[in-house]
């Protein structure tokens, strides 16, 4: 049954190569398009443009956990190597939407503070189309 009302961030997961990122603190899914400049003298100065093409990326920050199934060391294989990866965002309840697409690993930031967990955060560029389905 698809989920009703607001939800929760917690259960809005970023999945990556069918494995849930390990310790994820939070992620998101950007969408874009760009578009055409399709001003002429005649449009008495008014801009006018077409639509052009659309690009998406994903992002989000995790605890750098040593025995997580995907985590920073996955990441870390992936950007150095240049795979193609698949990304999801979902909450796994059946009906739900869910985006997925594929991408690359395209930044890591690993932070160290005092007194506190190691934590990276990460950038995917995706490429092609981020397509709209629902979990069965």
């Amino acid at each position: 049954m698809p989920s009703t009302g607001a939800i929760e961030g917690n259960d809005l997961e970023l999945y990556i190569g069918g494995t849930l990122v390990g310790c994820s603190r939070d992620a998101s899914i950007s969408l874009s398009r760009a578009f055409i400049d399709a001003t002429c003298k005649d449009n008495d100065g008014a801009e006018q443009v077409l639509p052009g093409q659309t690009s998406w990326n994903a992002s989000g920050s995790a605890i750098y956990a040593m025995d997580a199934t995907l985590g920073g060391d996955e990441m870390i294989d992936n950007l150095q190597n240049g795979t193609l990866v698949t990304v999801r965002m979902t909450t796994g309840v059946t009906g739900d939407t869910y985006l997925e697409g594929s991408a690359y690993v395209e930044n890591l930031n690993f932070t160290s503070n005092y007194n506190d967990v190691v934590t990276y955060d990460f950038s995917l560029k995706g490429t092609g189309t981020l397509t709209k389905g629902t979990e069965a």
